[in-house]
């Protein structure tokens, strides 16, 4: 495969040797395109627009939050970073808050930790949904997932 960038992206010739990465970068072009030749990507770093294109964030983070991070980013256990569902001090803190937010008594038990927003989608729909209930969503759910 022989790859060259062009001002829209990447331009792909396939040799044989590229097999599906051939497929996933075609597939990503439209996707490469819009960062890169769109009136979106020529509008510059306007600071009077909030752009949630990427789902990026666009303020600096409140006081207190890096202090947080860095304390916390710390590994205490050897399995600081691993996924798990059931960590008492976080289902705890995150009890507290949402009871003082939104003035109802809420319990660690009420509360569930997943590992990213898919988990967390199961759960719910799993809680909501009865058996033979459609439900309705994109594929693949962020614009990248497809080329990935």
């Amino acid at each position: 495969m022989n790859g060259r960038i062009t001002e829209g992206g990447v331009s792909v010739t396939d040799t044989g040797l590229g097999g599906p990465i051939v497929g996933i970068i075609s597939r990503l072009q439209p996707v490469l395109a819009f960062f890169t030749e769109s009136t979106w990507s020529k509008r510059g770093d306007d600071p009077t627009i909030c752009d949630f294109v990427a789902g990026n964030p666009h303020d600096m983070p409140i006081p207190g939050i890096t202090d947080a991070i860095q304390k916390w980013a710390v590994p205490k256990t050897k399995d600081w970073y691993a996924y798990k569902p059931d960590v008492p001090q976080a289902r705890e803190a995150a009890a507290k808050t949402l009871s003082a937010e939104r003035g109802v008594t809420y319990q660690k038990e009420d509360v569930f930790l997943t590992p990213g927003t898919f988990g967390a989608l199961s759960v719910v729909m799993r809680a909501i949904l009865d058996r033979g209930d459609e439900v309705v969503y994109l594929s693949p759910p962020w614009f990248f997932y497809e080329a990935m």
